[in-house]
């Protein structure tokens, strides 16, 4: 099934609550040397990695979304992912959305709101995928799969802040640059040229992007090397 992620705010979403999202990029399970069962498993969040119990992980994979959300462009917020969390057995889903956050492993943003600008200058977008284009029959969604299999449908907006994003240092930047490059080959649509517009849109889409493993979000950060010359 082709995940459609549509740009903008969600259907009944609401600035005062938050959209949930999750932080860092999955390196799968981890066993402790000399032993066989029970692994933790492995979240990398700018240079340091967490280590997870089978419940925390659970909880932050259902950070990432759910397609019937995500199709019905349903908000997905915290309370959303304790109410799934719940569903599967979780009884403390509360109190591990706060381990989490306290963490920096999810975070709380409503689009249009002042604090989504602090949080695109805060976080990055890495993608995971390859970009397949569109097709003469939808050439208004741009696929996001692997070879021969889109996974996520998204509008060029959307696709083009994914496909750039890792040539910026953060999120926002990613904005500016679309922004002014839609402007600068004369589009006149807001929806493209402002960046502003530009991250509230890609927020409501983004959560399809994250479900579909086309993406990951990190914070803003750069190992820094020396260079070759400073280090002879």
């Amino acid at each position: 099934m082709t995940i459609r992620a549509a740009a903008g705010q969600p259907t009944g979403v609401d600035a005062a609550v938050p959209l949930l999202f999750p932080l860092g990029h999955d390196i799968g399970a981890y066993y402790q040397a000399g032993t066989s069962t029970d692994p933790s498993r492995r979240v990398r969040l700018g240079p340091h990695y967490h280590e997870l119990t089978r419940q925390q992980f659970v909880v932050w994979r259902l950070a990432h979304g759910s397609q019937e959300a995500i199709q019905s462009e349903t908000p997905w917020g915290r309370q959303s992912v304790e109410t799934l969390a719940k569903a599967t057995g979780i009884v403390d889903a509360v109190d591990l959305v706060d381990e989490l956050t306290e963490k920096g492993l999810l975070v709380g943003v409503a689009p249009g709101s002042r604090d989504a600008r602090s949080f695109a200058i805060g976080h990055r977008l890495l993608p995971s995928m390859l970009g397949l284009g569109n097709s003469p029959k939808e050439p208004w969604l741009f696929g996001i799969g692997l070879v021969d299999m889109p996974i996520v449908k998204v509008t060029f907006p959307v696709f083009d802040l994914w496909q750039w994003s890792s040539m910026d240092e953060t999120l926002w930047d990613a904005c500016r640059s679309a922004a002014e490059i839609a402007e600068r080959h004369g589009v006149d649509d807001p929806e493209s040229t402002d960046p502003k517009r530009l991250l509230t849109g890609f927020l409501g889409a983004l959560h399809g992007i994250l479900a579909a493993g086309a993406a990951h979000l990190d914070i803003a950060f750069r190992l820094q090397h020396p260079h070759p010359k400073a280090a002879a």
